[in-house]
């Protein structure tokens, strides 16, 4: 039943930020509903979790608007897994610390994406520029709807029905 709820979901954030995100944001910046998803995931119930989510996520994303297969689910997966593990080791304890950390992992996404589009050989603007006018503010926006996701996913992952049969043993 998880995993039904956990694929709806990604898939529901991917249609969200692939239409109706963008449409509603000015000036490009839009947060990323679906990395929001993707942490909150990992923060919640485990890294794993967050890496499929994000690899599941990104192909999505890939076969929709992807310049390559596998260049989003790459940059989701590997952001999902290593932000969750670094939250879960290192930063239990803060309830509004999942919002910064979905920020940061949002500007480390887009920095990636950077580095691959160069690697790839597309010119683009300066990396000061494309930081200041798109980057920042949609980390921002990305961690203060991630706040709202998180909440929303931490209540969902606590209902009987998501919890594994090993773990309903223990409440």
């Amino acid at each position: 039943m998880k995993v039904l709820i956990c694929g709806f979901l990604t898939f529901f954030a991917m249609v969200l930020d692939g239409s109706f995100m963008i449409r509603i944001m000015p000036f490009g910046i839009h947060p990323s509903l679906l990395l929001a998803l993707v942490m909150s995931f990992g923060i919640c119930d485990a890294p794993f979790t967050a890496a499929m989510a994000g690899l599941f996520g990104g192909l999505m994303m890939d076969i929709m608007f992807g310049p390559a297969l596998g260049y989003y689910a790459f940059l989701y997966m590997v952001t999902g897994y290593f932000a969750s593990t670094l939250y879960v080791r290192l930063f239990q304890e803060n309830v509004l610390f999942p919002s910064l950390m979905m920020a940061g992992a949002y500007g480390a996404k887009e920095l990636l994406s950077y580095l691959f589009a160069r690697f790839m050989g597309v010119q683009t603007e300066s990396i000061f520029l494309i930081l200041l006018r798109y980057i920042l503010p949609s980390a921002l926006l990305t961690g203060a709807l991630g706040f709202l996701v998180y909440l929303g996913v931490r209540w969902l992952m606590n209902r009987s029905f998501m919890l594994t049969s090993r773990f309903r043993d223990l409440d």
